[in-house]
């Protein structure tokens, strides 16, 4: 049976960069796919509207703002994202980061949507956070999940952390849940041409947000270049408009030092990261990081923190290095022993294309996805 299916995101690059291959393979197997997120958006992209209309689904515009905690904005969504859903009367719904999974959860549900399932892609700021005002909200926020995954058939995990820490909050039912490898990557698109390597060379992929771990990534490179001058530490990625986030005049200062190059932003990260040895991120808390993914498919040996979504994507020692969180020190050392004994970098690399192809091949996790959608 094929069936009418809507997409509900907060933006149109995530869908775009993360979920192309899902939406083709639903295309191809003859179901009629449908998108719903806001057109204005700072990370709604022109290209991401023309690859849509390439692969032919329609896009629906919505009013979801995805900082903003106003209720009378939050309501302004749940009507928006309604009145779409009444208009497409689609057959399953499934929605990706926190607004969609809420109002869209809800709006489909009053709308008549029979089938609801949500992905979890990763919790956070609220979930990481321990002032008083996260906490205030992050309360306010597992109300709404809770009433929104009353609705879900199915709700999708990309770590167990985050799924144990739903079932513990009494949010969901251990029945409704699905534990994905993340949202897997394409290791036909992403794969090492064997080019020359940058000797020494380490780069951070990522917005540039603290809870990113830009911070503790830029410490690192600061004690390493102090021993070891000729390493090369790189950034790349997207300056954002959160506050948390460094500013182009804090980067510019960086690069003055001479402690980090910053790239900017590319729409060829592999290519990028082919030129790499060791790829880093300390980032604080990740549903399944996206951009460490994409250097496990490109060969790369990773040192990440040990903590929910990244400990997933390193076989410590074997691929590379878990640290700990907001820790410059052990970053920099794990840095260290990549130039003090260079043979790893070789052995860990074949490992993270290893660990690539068999347990985040997204062919594989999309198939479980469209498995579960079909199957009740």
């Amino acid at each position: 049976m094929k069936n009418k299916i809507a997409i509900i995101g907060n933006c149109s690059i995530t869908l775009a960069l993360f979920r192309r291959e899902l939406l083709e393979e639903l295309q191809s197997s003859g179901h009629h796919v449908e998108l719903i997120f806001p057109f204005e958006s700072s990370l709604t992209r022109k290209q991401d509207l023309e690859l849509f209309n390439k692969l032919n689904i329609n896009c629906t515009n919505i009013d979801l703002d995805r900082k903003s905690l106003n209720p009378f904005g939050q309501l302004k969504t749940l009507r928006s994202i309604y009145f779409a859903l009444k208009k497409i009367q689609p057959d399953i719904v499934l929605n990706y980061t926190i607004k969609p999974v809420i109002f869209g959860s809800i709006a489909a549900k009053l709308a008549g949507v029979k089938k609801i399932y949500s992905n979890i892609t990763g919790l956070g700021y609220l979930f990481i956070s321990q002032q008083l005002k996260a906490k205030i909200i992050r309360k306010l926020v597992s109300i709404q999940y809770k009433f929104a995954f009353s609705f879900n058939r199915k709700i999708f995990f990309q770590n167990p952390d985050d799924r144990n820490l739903f079932l513990q909050l009494n949010l969901l039912n251990f029945k409704q849940t699905v534990l994905l490898a993340g949202s897997g990557i394409n290791t036909e698109i992403f794969k090492s041409k064997n080019v020359a390597k940058k000797k020494n060379s380490f780069i951070f992929v990522g917005r540039l947000l603290k809870d990113k771990g830009i911070i503790e990534y830029i410490q690192a490179a600061k004690k390493v270049k102090s021993k070891y001058p000729q390493a090369q530490f790189h950034i790349l990625g997207q300056i954002d408009d959160n506050p948390a986030s460094l500013n182009k005049s804090e980067i510019d200062q960086l690069e003055k030092e001479g402690s980090v190059h910053y790239l900017g932003i590319s729409n060829d990260v592999g290519k990028i990261l082919d030129k790499m040895e060791v790829f880093v991120l300390p980032s604080y808390r990740e549903g399944t990081p996206r951009s460490t993914l994409e250097a496990l498919a490109m060969s790369l040996p990773v040192i990440t923190t040990d903590t929910p979504g990244c400990r997933e994507t390193v076989v410590n020692e074997e691929n590379g290095f878990l640290v700990k969180v907001k820790s410059a020190d052990e970053i920099a050392i794990s840095c260290e022993k990549f130039i003090e004994h260079p043979e790893l970098k070789k052995s860990f690399g074949q490992k993270s294309r290893e660990l690539a192809e068999t347990k985040f091949n997204v062919i594989k996790i999309n198939q479980k996805i469209i498995n579960v959608l079909m199957s009740d």
